[in-house]
């Protein structure tokens, strides 16, 4: 297991994330069943029960369709096996664990759980998701929401969104809510077409995206998000909403050495979804998210890369580019900065609660970590493959860190 250390108290909605990593040569199964024996640890050694799981999110090496299909059930029947009493919402993600294992899991769990705060697991559609209500609060935690078998790319990422936007509904929410999203996209670089203007998946991707926030009219911003690539799964798409008293004040956060993504100059984008005359759309979301409740919450850091402006650096230089994200970072939520954007007073906690790098060559694995875990002491760290949204990127950074303010 790999867990944080205690951080600051970020109020009565915070979360902590904790990292687990199957044994070496342990089937995918066993995997799952193993890193649920390690969690069920961890909660009792900080007096949580397994209701206390906001969210499960499975990191399984997985090459095809069928491949991911079976290590899904494999997961399921994990945790109906070893926690049947948790209810969290879950996803399955083809991105391949560090050192060759076969499995690894993050968990999202209340920090410190309060009867003032009721967990409400639900499931809809085949979607389990878990609703944190309060007296004039609700927090809504749902992963793995995918748009059906269809072959057609686009098709199925419109589907997703369909999918979510239909789910934040019912819970009287809607994509103006949203204040973290992760977007998994299968052969992110790829492209659906043929010719300079074959929509590539990431951009196929960014318009539909673009289409459904457009249809809500969101008024404060994107949330903070990660546009990722995956090994199979077609298009996944995890998120958390909030309103209410569990998100008094949300701000978005720019970074002074990048553009904001959503103000990318079209020669960053590539391809065109839709044929001549429909404009590419940039990418829908902000560098951070900060979520207020009370004096304290959390921050939100999307998906970094070494992009200075909106260009990439250090081009083919694993460990270079993963010092320039850390530079990136650490200006995003530096003081500073989060006083820049509109926070009087604020501050991140000591340390980061979690890090998930991820990294497109495996060679390039060791020498990432050994920059992350050096740049982040202390935080539940989680290594995995995965393809970059631009060619000439190698590794993406993202986490969440505490905010306090007065």
């Amino acid at each position: 297991m790999i867990s944080p250390r205690p951080v600051r108290d970020a109020g009565p909605w915070a979360k902590d994330v904790l990292t687990f990593l199957a044994g070496a040569g342990v089937g995918p199964g066993d995997a799952a069943a193993a890193c649920l024996t390690d969690l069920l640890s961890a909660l009792r050694e900080r007096g949580l029960r397994p209701d206390h799981v906001v969210k499960l999110t499975f990191f399984v090496r997985a090459g095809s369709r069928g491949e991911l299909a079976r290590k899904t059930r494999a997961a399921a029947l994990a945790l109906r096996s070893v926690a049947p009493s948790a209810r969290p919402a879950v996803g399955v993600v083809a991105q391949a664990p560090e050192r060759g294992r076969e499995v690894a899991l993050e968990a999202v769990v209340l920090r410190r759980p309060s009867r003032a705060i009721d967990i409400v697991p639900k499931i809809w559609r085949g979607v389990p998701y878990v609703v944190l209500q309060a007296a004039g609060g609700r927090e809504v935690v749902a992963g793995g929401i995918m748009g059906g078998r269809a072959a057609d790319f686009a098709a199925r990422t419109r589907a997703a969104f369909a999918k979510a936007s239909a789910l934040l509904a019912r819970e009287r929410l809607g994509f103006g809510d949203v204040v973290r999203q992760w977007n998994f996209v299968e052969d992110i670089t790829g492209r659906a077409g043929a010719g300079p203007d074959g929509g590539q998946n990431y951009q196929i991707f960014n318009d539909i995206r673009a289409a459904a926030y457009d249809r809500e009219g969101l008024r404060n911003g994107f949330p903070a998000a990660t546009g990722i690539g995956v090994a199979s799964g077609g298009f996944v798409l995890d998120l958390i909403a909030a309103a209410g008293a569990a998100a008094e004040r949300t701000v978005a956060v720019s970074n002074p050495l990048q553009t904001d993504a959503h103000r990318y100059s079209s020669r960053v984008l590539i391809g065109a979804c839709g044929g001549a005359g429909r404009p590419k759309m940039t990418p829908k979301f902000e560098r951070a998210r900060v979520v207020l409740s009370g004096g304290g919450g959390t921050c939100y850091v999307s998906g970094t890369a070494a992009i200075v402006g909106e260009d990439v650096v250090r081009p083919g230089d694993a460990a270079g580019q993963t010092r320039a994200t850390v530079r990136n970072i650490r200006r995003l939520v530096s003081a500073a900065n989060l006083r820049r954007s509109g926070l009087a007073g604020a501050r991140v906690g000591p340390r980061f609660a979690n890090v998930r790098t991820y990294v497109k060559r495996a060679e390039d694995l060791p020498e990432v970590a050994r920059i992350v875990r050096a740049a982040f002491p202390g935080a539940a760290t989680l290594f995995v493959a995965a393809d970059v949204c631009r060619d000439g990127l190698l590794v993406e950074i993202e986490g969440t860190v505490d905010v306090v303010t007065g």
